[in-house]
């Protein structure tokens, strides 16, 4: 008897390990490399910003280091250093087009930008979803309502549903786990453990290095600008070594 459980224990054919167990999971870890190598063929690679486009991220994104750090400048040091862009960000002298039109509502499916984000979206969702679909139906047609191994560890009611799914007996032991379920266990977890043993940073894609992405083409980018402006205009905080002195002698 089973201490976890007032059912009898089940007696698992060990076989079940070599022809069930270990098939899925050589299986599923050949899947996720296979969907790692494609993603990473069918990746393109993104828009490189131009020179302007370069100079108009560069400010905007110096103005939000500038606004964020403010407390390592002193008061004087600040306002010698938005005294300038400030006002240039508000008039557009940063902008990499200044006769840009506020972008409309309706996505422009014309923009090389908007369609291959779009196509990319749709690409990854066919990888993940294909390869998938295609196994689960393989193994509910193989290994349906297979119990392929007890877990030596004890589990609440709760995980039942999780772990024995397609196994129709309601007073069964939580420890016993299906073939289906181990299946949607390797789906969820292999990921991580192949990324964490594997050395790239990225497991799904690849990065470019050195590449500059410009911002959105759905942001009205002069607007973005002034708003920057008016926060960086807004920002106080006190400098961490105004009078440090005196909070060192009183300490």
């Amino acid at each position: 008897m089973g201490i976890f459980s007032m059912t009898p224990d089940l007696q698992l054919d060990p076989a079940l390990k070599v022809w069930v167990l270990l098939p899925l999971l050589v299986i599923m870890v050949c899947m996720t490399q296979i969907k790692s190598y494609l993603a990473e063929i069918m990746q393109s690679f993104p828009i490189t910003a131009s020179r302007p486009q370069h100079r108009e991220l560069a400010y905007y994104k110096y103005a939000q280091y500038l606004r964020l750090n403010a407390f390592n400048l002193s008061n004087m040091e600040r306002s010698k250093r938005t005294r300038t862009i400030i006002p240039q960000m508000r008039e557009g002298s940063y902008l990499a087009d200044p006769n840009e039109k506020p972008p409309s509502p309706i996505p422009n499916l014309l923009d090389p930008r908007s369609s291959e984000a779009m196509i990319s979206g749709m690409r990854n969702q066919i990888l993940n979803y294909v390869p998938q679909t295609l196994i689960m139906q393989w193994v509910n047609g193989f290994f349906g309502a297979v119990i392929v191994m007890k877990l030596p560890f004890p589990l609440t009611n709760r995980f039942k549903t999780m772990l024995q799914s397609n196994i129709g007996t309601l007073d069964l032991d939580v420890r016993y786990v299906s073939s289906i379920s181990w299946f949607f266990i390797l789906t969820v977890g292999l990921p991580g453990i192949l990324l964490l043993l594997s050395s790239d940073t990225e497991y799904h894609g690849i990065k470019v290095q050195g590449a500059t992405e410009p911002l959105p083409a759905s942001t009205y980018k002069r607007k973005l600008l002034e708003n920057e402006a008016d926060a960086l205009e807004l920002t106080t905080s006190d400098h961490v070594l105004d009078n440090a002195l005196d909070r060192l002698l009183n300490a």
